[in-house]
């Protein structure tokens, strides 16, 4: 929701992949978002340019990240073709 516009669309959901771990999707229609900069957004410290007016550090996906690769997960982020992003974060099974 911070960086998205008042008019975006945020979808949220949450299914069990087919190795029965949980992901979870996030998707909004704000702000274009490069391909190269979907994939940079995950760097520490990294902000794009066209949200410097949002008070932040650049390092919550980031961490994201970390922390689900430290579970066995995955996190990955693509552009939308009308505007805006889609984050899917991947959990496995814990066994």
């Amino acid at each position: 929701m911070k960086y998205s516009t008042e008019s975006s669309v945020i979808a949220v959901t949450a299914t069990i992949a087919a190795d029965q771990g949980l992901e979870i999707v996030i998707a909004n229609t704000g702000p274009f978002v490069s391909p190269a900069d979907a994939e940079r957004i995950f760097d520490p410290f990294t902000r794009l340019l066209e949200n410097e007016a949002v008070v932040g550090h650049g390092l919550g996906l980031a961490i994201t990240r970390r922390a689900a690769e430290f579970h066995g997960g995955s996190v990955l982020a693509s552009s939308n073709p009308g505007g805006g992003l889609t984050v899917t974060l991947h959990l496995p099974v814990q066994g």
